[in-house]
């Protein structure tokens, strides 16, 4: 299979190793964790004691000698000192209902690193312990560039059990008083509530109208962070047996004289084209070695000849070349076009060796990405390839696009396009994609089939990319549909491709409340895409903390007795691999593993503070084909900043 033409020039400007590249509704997560971390840090800054209930919901108490809003605190989160970024006053007009409502604005003279405010308050939540709470109100917003919300925290004894701040269906740019709500549950351990309204970026928030209100089951939480439920029973007896006879026993992660430890591997993989290769945690050197053994042995005993990263479909073209044809420095590319987890010397090494493999072997191994995470690159393509066949619309094309490149921000929290942009760039997305199907024949001539095939493909991921951005509170689940429709693409170029692609637990795991990327796998292709999730015990990892600028290096903290990983007995070796197909059709064994436990996962960011929030239940006999648990595992080997 060959490679596509693309343009000489570099895909994107040099980033810096420590920024972080991720999927829209990621960012959207990772979000939510820098304002939880922030915005309560800053009321309790300024308040000791908790009410007992809240206080001046419908703001018409008026201002005072000691608070311009009497029972609120309002607070410039970043930068931290007061008066620098963003102010909150009693207005008396607009108003939604009796004679006044809080403003909450980002002052004109706010600095450039002012990039929030929040106004918030402090309340007990013995009322509604045990019970689902839900905080309405009403929010008008003027020339929001990036968004405003309702937010609330539940915190117990040092760690927060569950956190919403509408980061996933913010309000933005003007708009009329907007009914909003967040949704959580008051776990019975939980010793306090903050709530309030954020502002994001520049403009002005108008808020009136709270309220607080208990209900039912049927209406569902809208946590996007939240501690499940624990409790302290380990798995029984015969789990563990069962896992001690059946477990293969990996004696290496790196590539080991002998192979007789993984001897059974191809058998398992069997006749499947697609196989998925999680990781609970980013960024460690073990969980990619083992990989890389593994896909070593399935591109020599049975025939795969694609990697798929979790990285930019039009950023990893740059990379691709160099892995087939030697065209470029895989070093500079790595950190131009790869997302931050893949920004090591670790999978340097992995790129040389694909490398090398090709230049001694007559059958390409190529390396491919399935992610839409920006535009630069996809832009760039898409554009040298119209100025190839249609320059005219080259030049519109280029100009619908141009104003999107706040989408490349990869923290989430720049300035978000205008819904007209979004639009614009929309429509001229469709309307180029039914130029493709009406003149491929022509353009493929002028070009090549597999060209033109390429680059309608680089408009299908600039148009997955607005589709994100148009509708965020649909981001996880377009995100989803994008990965699915580009893995679908890649297989579809050659049906005797076999790909294994390298992805985050998050994304593999079936059967949760929200469809993953593989349920929809297993939909679409069944036994032909078989789904190999990751468990580690201990080790340490990198991630992005709440509140940092910079990646930071973690330790694990010790699985909860009841976890999946706590479940697997220490036999001795590196890791173990469970086939889980093969679990008895009945019987105590069946009934723990079909049951729901929980495991780790941590996915870009992590709060120390409160590491039960990146715990999530999955039913294990449900979730994946094959298991495998790491003992083991240290962070990665960074790629150094070239300047």
């Amino acid at each position: 299979m060959t490679s596509v033409d693309l343009p000489s020039t570099r895909p994107a400007r040099a980033r810096p190793t420590t920024r972080v590249r991720t999927s829209p509704g990621l960012r959207r997560r990772t979000l939510g964790v820098l304002l939880a971390h922030a915005s309560l840090a800053a009321c309790l800054a300024a308040q000791d004691d908790v009410a007992s209930r809240p206080l001046n919901l419908d703001f018409e108490q008026p201002a005072n000698e000691s608070s311009a809003l009497p029972g609120w605190l309002d607070r410039d989160v970043l930068p931290p000192a007061p008066g620098e970024g963003y102010e909150a006053e009693r207005v008396t007009q607009p108003v939604h209902g009796g004679r006044g409502a809080a403003l909450l604005a980002r002052r004109a003279d706010a600095g450039a690193d002012a990039r929030f405010g929040t106004l918030g308050q402090s309340i007990s939540c013995d009322p509604w312990l045990g019970r689902r709470l839900r905080l309405s109100g009403w929010l008008r917003t003027e020339g929001v560039t990036s968004g405003a919300g309702l937010w609330m925290r539940v915190d117990g004894e040092g760690t927060t059990l569950a956190f919403d701040n509408m980061s996933t269906r913010f309000v933005t740019e003007d708009s009329d008083w907007t009914h909003c709500e967040v949704v959580l549950d008051v776990d019975r351990s939980a010793r306090r509530i903050s709530f309030g309204v954020l502002l994001l970026g520049e403009g002005r928030v108008f808020v009136d109208d709270l309220s607080f209100e208990v209900v039912d089951a049927s209406v569902p939480s809208t946590a996007i962070l939240s501690r499940p439920p624990l409790d302290d029973s380990p798995a029984p007896a015969a789990v563990r047996d069962w896992i001690t006879r059946r477990a293969v026993r990996i004696s290496s992660l790196e590539p080991a004289e002998s192979e007789r430890d993984l001897a059974s591997l191809p058998v398992l993989v069997g006749d499947a084209r697609l196989v998925v290769l999680g990781e609970p945690v980013r960024a460690t050197r073990e969980v990619l070695a083992l990989q890389r053994r593994i896909l070593e042995r399935l591109v020599d005993e049975r025939g795969f000849d694609t990697l798929a990263l979790d990285s930019g479909l039009a950023e990893t073209l740059y990379l691709g070349l160099y892995v087939t044809r030697g065209r470029g420095d895989p070093r500079a590319l790595a950190r131009e076009v790869l997302p931050w987890h893949r920004q090591s010397e670790d999978v340097l090494d992995l790129i040389e060796w694909l490398r090398e493999r090709n230049e001694s072997h007559p059958h390409n191994v190529r390396l491919v990405g399935i992610e839409a995470l920006g535009v630069e690159a996809g832009l760039r393509s898409v554009t040298a390839f119209l100025e190839r066949v249609d320059a005219d619309r080259a030049e519109r094309f280029e100009k619908a696009f141009l104003p999107l490149s706040a989408l490349e921000d990869e923290r989430g929290d720049g300035p978000r396009p205008s819904n007209a942009t979004l639009e614009l760039a929309s429509s001229e997305a469709d309307d180029l994609l039914d130029a493709f199907d009406a003149r491929r024949e022509a353009w493929s001539e002028e070009t090549s089939n597999r060209t033109t095939e390429r680059a309608r493909q680089l408009v299908v991921v600039l148009r997955q990319v607005v589709a994100m951005a148009r509708e965020p509170a649909r981001a996880e689940e377009l995100h989803v549909a994008a990965l699915l429709d580009n893995i679908e693409w890649e297989l579809d170029q050659d049906p005797e491709s076999k790909v294994v692609l390298l992805l985050h637990d998050r994304l593999l795991l079936r059967g949760g409340e929200t469809p993953t990327l593989g349920d929809r796998l297993h939909e679409r292709f069944g036994d032909e895409a078989l789904l190999v999730a990751t468990t580690v015990r201990s080790g340490g990892f990198r991630a992005w903390p709440g509140g940092g600028e910079q990646i930071e290096t973690f330790e694990l903290p010790e699985p909860p007795t009841s976890s999946l990983e706590a479940a697997v007995p220490e036999l001795g070796v590196p890791a173990v691999l469970l086939d889980l197909r093969a679990l008895p059709p009945a019987g105590p064994v069946r009934a723990w593993f079909d049951a729901p436990h929980v495991t780790r996962l941590v996915d870009g960011f992590f709060l120390a503070r409160s590491p039960d929030l990146f715990l999530e239940r999955v039913r294990p006999g449900k979730a994946c084909d094959l298991l495998l648990q790491i003992e083991s595992v240290s962070p990665d080997r960074r790629l150094p900043d070239d300047g």
